[in-house]
């Protein structure tokens, strides 16, 4: 048993009427707001037009949580098929290794189309928009926390995460603490973020050259997130 622990919340949802208001489902508000009002703010100092950012998170955030939400399903019912479940399977490993940065790159979609809408360049707003993205995550991703889940195998350190017998996964009940891989995604999101911005001014990333930059920066997100959200070491629950 370690001396310290990072504790579990003891709620992750709350009942107001007939209404169930969840933290994770707070944190990605949270997580969306921090996106938005970052890349407002980088877009800004960069000359773009005032406003830009909002139109693009209304069309962005819908078709992004669009490709969440099917992958959800396709991974949620392949339990479902009884003599197709391994046909079912191999494609739903496929989804599941896109995971998080296949709702990103629906959203990047929904983002051309609010551009081609606004009359604005795709390249600047991407190049906005790329380290906002990573911070936004970084909060977003701390719902694991409330609801208990993605951590890692059993640890004894300080930083491990403790978690309730109930959300603990089969195997394992004898353990109290694990790593939390909930946080060390969070804090790889943001130094993602940060190195981004470094990345932009170093090489004075601007004009045509920002055009250029977007799909490199949607890849490197896509590439940094993919071994936390596909990687077999990290438990579900």
């Amino acid at each position: 048993m370690p001396l310290a622990s990072i504790p579990s919340p003891g709620h992750a949802a709350w009942r107001l009427g007939p209404l169930t208001v969840r933290a994770y489902a707070l944190c990605v508000i949270a997580g969306m707001i921090v996106a938005v009002a970052v890349a407002s703010r980088r877009y800004r100092r960069s000359g773009g037009r005032p406003g830009v950012i909002l139109d693009v998170a209304a069309w962005a955030i819908p078709f992004g949580l669009a490709g969440a939400l099917i992958h959800t399903i396709l991974l949620d019912s392949r339990h479902d098929f009884g003599d197709e479940y391994r046909l079912w399977h191999t494609a739903t490993v496929g989804v599941a290794a896109i995971g998080v940065p296949g709702a990103v790159a629906l959203g990047a979609a929904g983002a051309w189309i609010a551009c081609r809408r606004a009359g604005v360049a795709l390249g600047p707003v991407a190049g906005a928009v790329a380290p906002a993205l990573a911070f936004g995550l970084a909060v977003a991703g701390l719902g694991n926390w409330w609801a208990q889940q993605f951590y890692g195998p059993p640890s004894t350190w300080w930083w491990a995460v403790r978690i309730s017998p109930e959300h603990r996964v089969p195997g394992y009940e004898n353990y109290a603490t694990f790593h939390p891989a909930f946080l060390y995604q969070s804090l790889w999101q943001v130094a993602l973020g940060f190195a981004v911005i470094w990345a932009a001014r170093r090489f004075a990333l601007s004009g045509l050259s920002a055009r250029r930059r977007m799909p490199s920066a949607c890849a490197t997100v896509r590439s940094a997130i993919s071994p936390f959200s596909s990687s077999p070491c990290w438990a579900y629950t």
